[in-house]
């Protein structure tokens, strides 16, 4: 995959960071008891958000860089995790926006109807690999150029 693929990925799922985190957080402000599982998915969206954008900042400037710089990183890692974001971001997605079918009902109601705790721990516990993976990746292209 090459760089412009993959900075068009990491655009994407900024984008999808970012309407999901509005949706949630809306949805949050307007129900007075949330579940604590919709915190910790916020959470978790805006600190892929930031890493998202760490990794586009890295992407844009691999033209730049040292070759031994952009070898820290294998290409098919950050693929596989992108990848695997981009899908666990799809489900998150679809899941936010089931919050907007149900206009008939009460928030309330929908968050009983709509949240299921095992789906979100599911999607949290994966956001958390994606974030370490990201994380991780960036550390050490960071190390290696500081050293």
């Amino acid at each position: 995959m090459d760089p412009l693929s993959i900075a068009a990925s990491v655009a994407g799922l900024l984008a999808a960071a970012g309407k999901v985190t509005s949706v949630l957080s809306t949805v949050k402000s307007s129900i007075g008891n949330a579940p604590q599982s919709m915190n910790q998915l916020i959470s978790q969206t805006k600190e892929l958000e930031v890493i998202f954008f760490a990794v586009n900042d890295f992407i844009s400037r691999t033209g730049s860089a040292s070759r031994s710089r952009i070898s820290m990183i294998q290409v098919e890692q950050l693929v596989a995790t992108l990848a695997e974001a981009v899908l666990t971001f799809s489900e998150l997605e679809a899941l936010a926006n089931r919050f907007g079918i149900y206009t008939e009902m009460s928030m309330l109601k929908r968050m009983r109807f709509i949240w299921k705790e095992e789906a979100i721990a599911s999607i949290i516990l994966r956001l958390d690999r994606q974030k370490c993976s990201l994380s991780l990746m960036l550390n050490i292209v960071q190390w290696f150029v500081h050293s």
